[in-house]
């Protein structure tokens, strides 16, 4: 009798602890199988530049504020916008205005989003004193550009007032837009962070406090919940989002540790990560056969920024002779392995051209100089420095990524070849954008992933004063086709003036184009729904939930 009762207790006792090991193993932090909670963890590799959406440009800046914020519209997986705040609209006036409705949505502390939310963030963005370098993508909005220019001694446009810029709120739930000119791409511009709202219940000025992770208000999927600097932040499900049926993850864990390529990887291969997008290069080819590795459109490419207001680099000869020293199709599958395409100009493939089916690259064809070093040599003796004699050394910024230095290994061996020593120094991002900023820089690498699907975004960065033009550069004949781009109504003509500008800035070459850029990837098995847009966020986390 005493041996059957202790097996029964025994038996008993070994199945208590079996169920409390099951119910721990799902909440002791991230167990491997991933099935006991909506937790995923992504690394950022560095702090946001800021959080200000007027003036974010960095990546991780963009990562997090389309987690906390939403605007008008969300890019869906399937290339369609998603209704968000605007519950409906109409394009009356032949396309010239636009009419939203606000649907009830709240700001974290429960507060209703309205239509003046949308006014006050926008006209701060086009506010001379915000600052702010996106400000010219509002440029077709009507009177737009006279006030966010109405300081500017070299403005020959007519100066206006806040009030007169067509931006207005009917009630707290209708905005009204009237553009400049019909743009067809107006809808796709608003997944920009300068289109998103701003709490106007703060005040107009909610000041730089506000523009910090521990004080910042969105009306988006996600909540910060906690932050170490340096370290990660901590997002959570927002329970006042309109949306958050579809919201499936309950937490958010994005790294900020600034760890390089190797170490992401590694991370990501202790299951420590979700998802990378940083894949080193020795991985991707094999990775890519295997199928752990995957790629998605990015309407993105790299290129070096030349500082054309330091001599010899203020020569277009030296500039010229620099590129054709370069063989980009054998950096592509020789040097990066990563399925990118050679640069074949400034916009890469991946904007529509006038013709359904068509782009504006395949259109527009091969127009940079590239892989002649006969002529490379000959424009640098022209320019002064046979063979590299007297030219002096420079210095090539790039950020701390290890395929970034493979990449500058490459120039740098290149252009011995001509005569001409560059060093190689890597800097994170903060610093190596203030050097931009303040043009302390012989030539910096860029990457640039398009703020909407147009070929114009990338064009529209080099015009003289703008925001993200840090060459120093201006040209007024392709200012002046920027400004006609804008304005032209007739969408064959707007391309082929857009055209006519990609081919002015690659003759006299102010940026180097290298290749288009194409995104590898890895996702562990059980993260599903997540998303990797063309444009804006590395990651869409929305809809991501793990099964």
């Amino acid at each position: 009798m005493y041996s059957m009762k202790a097996t029964k207790a025994t038996k008993l006792l070994l199945l208590f602890v079996f169920i409390l090991t099951l119910l721990f193993s799902g909440c002791m932090g991230y167990d491997s199988k991933k099935t006991a909670s909506q937790h995923i963890k992504y690394d950022l590799c560095g702090e946001p530049a800021t959080w200000d959406p007027a003036k974010v440009t960095d990546s991780s800046g963009r990562q997090l504020l389309n987690m906390i914020f939403e605007g008008l519209v969300r890019l869906k997986p399937d290339g369609t916008y998603e209704m968000a705040m605007a519950e409906n609209w109409d394009i009356e006036n032949d396309g010239l205005r636009y009419t939203f409705t606000i649907r009830e949505a709240r700001w974290f502390n429960g507060e209703r989003v309205t239509a003046h939310d949308f006014v006050y963030a926008w006209k701060r963005v086009l506010d001379p004193a915000t600052g702010s370098p996106y400000a010219y993508l509002l440029y077709n909005i009507k009177d737009a550009q006279g006030y966010h220019r109405s300081q500017d001694s070299e403005y020959r446009g007519k100066a206006k007032k806040a009030e007169e810029v067509g931006i207005k709120a009917l009630d707290e739930n209708v905005l009204v837009v009237d553009l400049a000119a019909p743009d067809p791409a107006f809808i796709s511009k608003l997944v920009h962070p300068v289109f998103l709202p701003l709490p106007r219940y703060r005040g107009e000025e909610p000041g730089e406090q506000f523009f910090t992770a521990e004080n910042i208000e969105g009306n988006g999927p996600f909540v910060i919940a906690e932050h170490n600097e340096g370290k990660y932040y901590e997002l959570v499900k927002n329970k006042n989002y309109w949306d958050q049926q579809a919201v499936k993850l309950e937490k958010a864990t994005m790294l900020t540790t600034g760890s390089d390529t190797g170490e992401n990887w590694e991370m990501y291969n202790r299951q420590q990560l979700d998802i990378t997008v940083h894949v080193p290069a020795d991985q991707i080819l094999k990775g890519l056969s295997r199928g752990s590795l995957s790629t998605s459109p990015l309407f993105a490419n790299y290129f070096y920024e030349f500082n054309v207001t330091k001599s010899p680099l203020n020569d277009k000869r030296v500039r010229n002779a620099l590129s054709y020293c370069l063989d980009r199709k054998t950096l592509v599958s020789g040097v990066l392995k990563g399925g990118q395409n050679p640069a074949r100009g400034l916009v890469p493939e991946g904007a529509a051209d006038l013709l359904p089916g068509t782009d504006f690259r395949l259109q527009g064809g091969s127009v940079i100089p590239d892989n002649n070093p006969q002529e490379a040599a000959r424009l640098l003796a022209e320019a002064g420095f046979p063979g590299g004699e007297g030219f002096p050394k420079l210095v090539v910024v790039i950020d701390e990524q290890e395929n970034h230095f493979y990449l500058a290994s490459y120039l740098q061996k290149q252009w011995k070849k001509l005569g001409i020593e560059i060093e190689i120094m890597s800097l994170n991002w903060q610093d190596r954008l203030k050097r931009m900023e303040d043009g302390e820089y012989d030539i910096v690498l860029m990457g640039w992933s398009a703020d909407y699907l147009d070929a114009a975004v990338f064009l529209e960065r080099y015009v003289a004063r703008y925001g993200n033009n840090n060459t120093g550069w201006n040209n007024s004949d392709f200012d002046e086709n920027m400004r006609l781009a804008r304005i032209t109504r007739d969408e064959k003509e707007r391309l082929e003036i857009l055209h006519k500008a990609e081919l002015l800035l690659l003759e006299e070459l102010p940026v180097l184009p290298l290749y288009d850029y194409t995104r590898v990837y890895a996702v562990h098995k059980w993260i599903k729904g997540c998303f990797f847009p063309p444009t804006g966020p590395e990651v869409e986390f929305k809809w991501a939930y793990l099964e």
